[in-house]
């Protein structure tokens, strides 16, 4: 089957059964995609343009009302390499879908820290929105501005209430097995075998492509949100599917239940508190409720 033909059917399934028991807390929502533009990432455009219409679907059925998309890209070749660029501020799912026709495979020196720096300055966010972001990389953090920390970035998406959630080359375990991703919480997304997924508790990321734990699975775990595993998308056949099936239905658990964002006009970048190292970032990890 081919990969837009399996995303399709994944997806309407989802909507329509996450519809039937959802229950909304936030009625607007800003979603914003920041997604690697290098030569790997064909496969990862292709599925969010899939995805972002069905999310669009899936959120209505659940009772957000106000729904938008902005889409980031970073790390395509110009002439500042890896310059993070707005391909689209805030607009419908199909003109997100349209605009990631315009993301670049051309990229070589990816930075995930200047594509969420620049949409955080750069997106014109609604006020009192769930703000989401979904980051979307095959490498880990390429240094190209020294400015920007972990703890300079944690703070600006805590500050914001913003959750984030990294689609990354690293692999996570639980106690039901491999996990498509895993959440702050520590519970995990396990494929069934049939295009579905199970939730298991022991959630953990074990491995990952150099720094990639440590700079984005961890920041992701730390704003509340998710992590999840590329290759498992990459895999295609009904582990894909369950892939598409898990990060639909926990996206939308996330957004409709989520913190909203008190100041909605952007932190300014030359401001930042450095936090220094990871561990004084796990409380607001745990902030998320979630729906059983």
């Amino acid at each position: 089957m081919k990969l837009g033909t399996w995303l399709s059917a994944a997806v309407i399934v989802v909507g329509t059964a996450f519809g039937a028991s959802a229950k909304t807390v936030n009625d607007t929502s800003n979603v914003v995609f920041i997604v690697d533009e290098s030569g790997s990432m064909s496969g990862e455009h292709n599925f969010l343009k899939d995805v972002v219409t069905s999310l669009d679907s899936a959120l209505a059925a659940a009772g957000v009302t106000t729904r938008s998309y902005g889409v980031v890209g970073f790390g395509a070749s110009f002439s500042n390499p890896g310059s993070p660029r707005t391909l689209t501020d805030f607009v419908s799912a199909e003109d997100a879908k349209t605009a990631m026709s315009g993301l670049r495979l051309n990229g070589g020196t990816e930075d995930g820290y200047t594509g969420i720096n620049h949409a955080l300055d750069n997106l014109s966010y609604a006020s009192g929105a769930a703000i989401n972001y979904v980051l979307v990389t095959d490498e880990d953090r390429d240094n190209v501005d020294n400015a920007l920390t972990y703890g300079s970035v944690y703070k600006d998406l805590a500050d914001r209430k913003i959750l984030l959630n990294a689609v990354v080359n690293a692999r996570y375990n639980s106690d039901g097995g491999y996990a498509l991703g895993i959440d702050s919480t520590g519970e995990a997304y396990v494929a069934d075998g049939s295009g579905g997924f199970t939730r298991s508790t022991g959630g953990v990321a074990v491995s990952g492509s150099g720094t990639t734990i440590s700079n984005y699975v961890q920041l992701a775990l730390d704003t509340g949100g998710a992590a999840w595993d590329l290759n498992q998308l990459r895999a295609g056949g009904n582990t894909a599917m369950s892939f598409t099936q898990a990060f639909l239905d926990i996206k939308v658990e996330e957004i409709t239940t989520q913190p909203t964002d008190p100041s909605p006009v952007p932190v300014p970048a030359a401001f930042p508190l450095l936090l220094g190292g990871l561990g004084v970032m796990g409380a607001i990890g745990r902030r998320r409720r979630k729906n059983s």
